[in-house]
């Protein structure tokens, strides 16, 4: 009984250690669920402008989300609070960031320049 105790106590780690090698990275995972076009822009020059409808979300505790006139759905990073108005026609200027966020909607994008061009009629996003 005590050679079956000890060789199952030497065998346990090594059968855990090829278990270990057999699971992707985290890294790996991660590159399959962001997309491409998720690609993080650090060139200045080369920022995203986009012309959208700002509206509120009433998802995971309620956030403001901007789909533009081409349904890109861009979660705002960094919107003040002057500008968190449902309706609003914007005209925003930034670079999508990589990050995961707790909302799981649109693409995270860090706004550089914002401008108010009139208002919606409609304040209801269409998915």
């Amino acid at each position: 009984m005590k050679k079956i105790l000890i060789i199952l106590l030497i065998s346990f780690p090594l059968l855990s250690c090829q278990a270990e090698q057999a699971m992707p990275s985290s890294k790996q995972n991660i590159k399959k669920i962001v997309p491409e076009k998720q690609v993080v822009i650090k060139d200045k020059k080369s920022m995203n402008e986009y012309k959208g409808t700002i509206h509120f979300l009433n998802l995971e505790g309620g956030f403001y989300g901007i789909i533009t006139d081409k349904g890109i759905k861009l979660l705002p990073m960094n919107l003040a609070k002057a500008y968190q108005k449902a309706g609003a026609i914007v005209k925003v200027k930034g670079e999508i960031v990589d990050v995961m966020t707790i909302q799981q909607w649109g693409t995270p994008f860090k706004i550089a320049e914002i401008e108010i061009l009139g208002m919606s009629e409609s304040e209801n996003p269409t998915f």
